[in-house]
């Protein structure tokens, strides 16, 4: 099973969308027994609250009934996950600053996935409102992240 996690600050927004989304195209894909996604944040500032609902408005108009609860980004994740994907390069950081020396995760930003980004970090709609386009970004990455997967470990 390859696992996939999905980092931002406080596990409210962002990564929640990107887990739902991902978890979604994954089924779509006929994939769901070789590939499985999880959300977690920096800080612990919402541990246990359900995303915001600007993001399960996102979610639900797409069909995905979203039931995960916040939860913080820990060290043992390092050996649970084998990508790491981190929404802003604060995130980014954070996550680097925690990786054991023998970590194997690859630890990358999601927009590194994405089709022409000009942009590395993904705002946080939290702050901006800004929901549909954190989600179009966010499609765009995760389209980008599953090709990626499925030519690394050779899945049809």
């Amino acid at each position: 099973m390859i696992k996939v996690l999905f980092v931002c600050h406080a596990n409210f927004c962002r990564s929640p969308m990107a887990e739902g989304i991902f978890n979604m195209k994954i089924e779509q894909a006929g994939l769901s027994d070789m590939i499985w996604a999880d959300s977690a944040g920096i800080s612990s500032i919402f541990a246990g609250s359900p995303p915001h609902k600007g993001t399960l408005e996102i979610l639900a108009s797409l069909g995905i009934n979203y039931e995960g609860v916040s939860r913080p980004f820990t060290r043992k994740d390092f050996q649970d996950f084998d990508y790491i994907l981190a929404m802003d390069t604060s995130n980014l950081r954070a996550i680097r600053s925690l990786a054991p020396a023998d970590n194997k995760a690859r630890i990358a930003m999601l927009m590194d996935y994405a089709s022409g980004a000009t942009q590395r970090d993904l705002e946080d709609p939290c702050f901006t409102e800004r929901f549909h386009h954190v989600y179009r970004l966010i499609d765009d990455a995760t389209d980008g992240l599953l090709l990626t997967i499925r030519m690394e470990n050779e899945l049809v």
